[in-house]
């Protein structure tokens, strides 16, 4: 019993990244080239939420009009959630001098993935290419995702890469560094399965494309409507790409206790997608339920097999693991008390902090979920 617990501790972190990258090694990815010829540029619809994003808008909304995609060739549809601040006011302002970009405002409180729904159904575009407030584009990041399309894949995910200003993450208290070293692996790790199997697990809600036939709305109070989007796309057997040239930035999070909140609501939408998605381990057992089961179930299952292994060791009275666990609780709770430099201590402390959030948000999504509207982090003016 203890052995299995412990393989399945070390598939997520361990076994399965090696396995995806040396199942890449046997590919030859081509690569995305650009630009599109003229002739073939189709009509994009770029959709995104907003709530009381006066700090990032403006920066928002100049990345896409500095694409190198043709102007007139795509439209920007904002969808504000009643924002009380200056959001609306700074859309409706540049919409004057760029009329592609229409803001949509929302007749109450109704979450991303109810906005994101909206706004699709109002554009007519052939592609979909969805993105967040506080995500800025490259120039040529749209054009990347969009010829991802027309190479044959159904859905399209972009690399984005945190940015943070120089004394923020300097700042004792931030977590910025340990969160850049966890995206970028996610990163790796997705170009892998892309490589390996045209099926990345999970594009990011932030920078993604997808072809507007495999599009399907989101359930209603669904946190992590990305996910959704990619398992939808999957089950369906079409092909889902990793773009690493289609480039995004965002500025990362660097307050602790915001963003475990951040975190507990992205584990309550995990859950939501476990409870959806979980009959593809045996419907599709090879290589969609593979992926799926070595790149998200076990980590999201991590926190409850490491405590299921510390009862087996303790009922054998194998003290070994329990003494390492009372060894990596205290780090973690020497981390939450009285934050460090960067270091293994704090690296240690934020896995524990995320696996901390799947079990608060394990407990959530079995309250129920009523509502998916959401409070954004705090933003820095850009």
């Amino acid at each position: 019993m203890s052995s299995i617990l412990m393989l399945l501790l070390l598939i997520p972190y361990g076994v399965y990244p090696l396995f995806a990258w040396a199942m890449a090694q046997r590919k030859n990815p081509r690569t995305v080239e650009v630009p599109i010829p003229l002739r073939d540029y189709p009509m994009v619809d770029v959709v995104f939420a907003a709530y009381n994003e006066e700090k990032v808008i403006g920066a928002k909304l100049e990345s896409l009009a500095a694409s190198h995609y043709p102007s007139d060739r795509f439209r920007v549809w904002i969808g504000s959630d009643v924002s009380t601040d200056a959001t609306d006011a700074l859309v409706r302002s540049f919409s004057e001098k760029h009329p592609a970009f229409q803001l949509v405002r929302m007749p109450h409180r109704t979450g991303k993935s109810g906005i994101i729904n909206a706004l699709v159904a109002k554009g007519k575009g052939e592609i979909i290419v969805a993105t967040d407030a506080n995500i800025f584009f490259e120039p040529e990041t749209l054009s990347f995702l969009v010829q991802a399309i027309q190479r044959g894949n159904a859905l399209a995910g972009g690399w984005i890469s945190y940015r943070v200003a120089g004394h923020r993450i300097q700042k004792e208290s931030s977590i910025a560094q340990q969160e850049s070293l966890y995206l970028n692996f996610e990163n790796r790790l997705k170009q892998w399965e892309s490589a390996a199997f045209h099926l990345p697990m999970g594009v990011e809600g932030g920078c993604y494309a997808i072809d507007r036939k495999a599009w399907q709305p989101i359930p209603p109070n669904t946190f992590m409507e990305d996910f959704f989007v990619t398992l939808q796309v999957a089950k369906k057997g079409l092909r889902i790409a990793w773009v690493p040239e289609a480039r995004c930035t965002e500025d990362v999070s660097v307050d602790r206790s915001e963003e475990f909140q951040r975190k507990i609501r992205i584990s309550l939408g995990n859950f939501q997608n476990l409870a959806r998605f979980w009959t593809v381990l045996f419907t599709s057992p090879y290589p969609l339920g593979w992926v799926f089961f070595g790149h998200k179930v076990l980590r999201w299952v991590f926190p409850f097999v490491s405590l299921a292994l510390l009862f087996v060791s303790i009922a054998k009275e194998q003290w070994v693991l329990p003494g390492l666990f009372a060894v990596i609780g205290f780090f973690w709770l020497w981390d939450t008390a009285e934050p460090q430099r960067p270091g293994i201590k704090r690296s240690i402390g934020h896995f524990c902090s995320m696996n901390m959030a799947l079990v608060f948000g394990f407990f959530r999504y079995l309250r129920g979920v009523k509502s998916s509207v959401w409070q954004p982090t705090k933003r820095e003016e850009i």
